[in-house]
């Protein structure tokens, strides 16, 4: 399921915090960064999944993407903000280096009792 992050609005003026379930081991998108108009972006988020057979695994963190204008890619870095349980989250982020889309990729946990979450935030973004 592919978030939408409208910049601007939210009740206190700054960038709204989109919720979502974490789909069970797949890959789905998050944003997709223009490079002829974003220089570099963050997205602070929390992700929350247990299972019946999985036990709770709560991590939060903040994303930084930058666009490399000399090499034309894209690089991503996260950043947990000190609290992941050893990554028994079992979501990974990555960027395409050439389209800028974010995406997670996520473990299988037991589909019996799935339950998760992920709240994310685009925090700043840099134009040209």
């Amino acid at each position: 399921m592919p978030i939408e992050f409208p910049l601007g609005g939210g009740s206190s003026g700054g960038n709204p915090v989109v919720s979502a379930t974490v789909d069970n081991n797949s890959t789905s998108s998050v944003a997709t960064l223009d490079k002829n108009t974003v220089l570099s972006a963050m997205y602070y988020y929390s992700i929350y999944r247990k299972s019946d057979s999985d036990p709770e695994a709560v991590r939060s963190g903040i994303i930084f993407a930058t666009h490399k204008t000399d090499s034309d890619a894209w690089d991503l870095i996260d950043i947990l903000d000190g609290f992941d349980d050893l990554d028994g989250v079992g979501v990974t982020f990555s960027i395409n280096s050439s389209t800028g889309e974010i995406s997670y990729t996520s473990s299988n946990y037991s589909a019996t009792g799935y339950e998760s979450s992920l709240k994310i935030q685009q925090i700043s973004e840099l134009t040209q």
